[in-house]
């Protein structure tokens, strides 16, 4: 009978990644006030981290290659979650698992239009890369309003997410992100003061309006003009 081969390149099965997981995440929801994290756990989670490093790279040298070839300006970043980040995720979504989570190793090209992004996820699939995941929110954008392009494609048996984002698209995110920063609200997830989320869904609706040549109403303007007064203790 062939030896079972370890889930992890550590050696450590899928059951034990999970379960250090399971345990990072319950001294976490207790804010840290549970004593000190198991150092097992620690040890478990952070090499199975490391082990997205590699099909990394790999991903994003055939990203670059793509977007060179479609001859726009190269601007690709790439990055591992920390191991924070991942312990905050598997609070925040309970039944998820870390052995399944498939945004660990990530990277991004900002893509001068979406003629682009269309074009540069075109040759992710001509290239035969295993495609596991797609989700297109400039076709459905989050409530959030966030819109982009995301495609999860397994590397060395490690799945790697891509975003496509234009400029404007990468601005507004960021945009999100500085305030989140601030105030801690989750507004990713669609949390936080009600007139804050609503100006951020409004603010990317006229930016994705705008850069198809559209021109706003002034009614639009009126009310966006009143949602930020609304929310500008929060900005």
């Amino acid at each position: 009978m062939p030896a079972v081969m370890p889930f992890s390149a550590a050696g450590h099965s899928r059951s034990q990644v999970d379960r250090a997981g399971d345990k990072l995440r319950d001294w976490w929801q207790d804010d840290l006030l549970a004593g000190p994290a198991d150092p097992e756990a620690i040890e478990i989670a952070y090499g199975f981290r490391l082990e997205f490093q590699r099909p990394l790279t790999h991903v994003v040298m055939g990203l670059r290659s793509f977007v060179k070839t479609e001859g726009a300006e190269l601007v690709v970043g790439q990055r591992l979650k920390r191991l924070p980040r991942i312990v905050e995720k598997l609070v925040r979504f309970r039944r998820s698992n870390l052995s399944r989570m498939q945004d660990i190793g990530g990277c991004r090209a900002i893509l001068p239009d979406l003629n682009t992004v269309a074009h540069v996820r075109r040759r992710i699939h001509r290239n035969k890369w295993e495609v596991v995941r797609e989700d297109d929110y400039n076709i459905e954008p989050k409530t959030t309003g966030y819109r982009g392009v995301h495609v999860v494609v397994m590397k060395f048996d490690r799945p790697i997410e891509i975003q496509l984002r234009t400029p404007w698209q990468h601005s507004w995110a960021l945009n999100v992100e500085r305030i989140d920063l601030r105030h801690r609200y989750g507004l990713k997830d669609g949390n936080g003061p009600p007139d804050l989320l609503s100006l951020l869904e409004r603010s990317a609706y006229a930016m994705d309006q705008v850069n198809k040549g559209e021109v706003m109403s002034e009614e639009f303007d009126r009310e966006f003009q009143r949602l930020r007064e609304l929310a500008r203790p929060h900005l």
